[in-house]
């Protein structure tokens, strides 16, 4: 999106500055042949073509980059829609393994991968976190808040993300 942005303000600045030229060329006194017939001359138009040709050029680029941008917002639509199910999905199953007895919550959640327990974490409910983190052993406990303390592998990550993000 941004690149169709960039694309948009080089048309904009060329065609500004192109217009301005465009203006002054045409107020410039015309050889006397073209002033009684009131055509352009040969000279004027030989002028003009390179520009004309630039614009077409810069026209298709832009018209590309619209339909690369139009393809960017399909596929961030799709992802979004993704996510969205991702985070329906892992909210339901956190919800019922909660239902669960803490000895058969503890053995389930004891295996899985940190990945899918920070899945389930982030979409519990408060209390159902809860739970999640008591199903866990003291080293897990321990290792998971470390993880998600400010400062941490997961604040560090997200904020380095965050600000490449910006930047570009």
């Amino acid at each position: 999106m941004k690149a169709g942005l960039t694309v948009l303000a080089i048309v904009a600045v060329v065609a500004a500055a192109g217009g301005g030229f465009l203006y002054g060329r045409t107020q410039t006194p015309a050889p006397e042949a073209a002033e009684r017939t009131g055509a352009p001359s040969d000279s004027t138009q030989a002028d003009l073509e390179p520009m004309r040709q630039e614009i077409t050029r810069l026209l298709d680029r832009l018209a590309a980059a619209e339909g690369q941008a139009d393809s960017l917002r399909a596929q961030l639509a799709v992802h979004q829609e993704e996510s969205e199910a991702r985070t329906q999905s892992a909210s339901g199953l956190a919800s019922t393994l909660s239902k669960l007895e803490d000895d058969a919550l503890s053995d389930v959640i004891q295996k899985l991968d940190g990945r899918s327990f920070v899945q389930l974490y982030e979409a519990a409910s408060a209390r159902n976190q809860a739970r999640l983190l008591a199903a866990l052993t003291p080293d897990q406990a321990a290792s998971f808040v470390r993880y998600q303390l400010p400062g941490g592998p997961a604040r560090a990550r997200a904020a380095t993300v965050s600000d490449t993000t910006q930047a570009g």
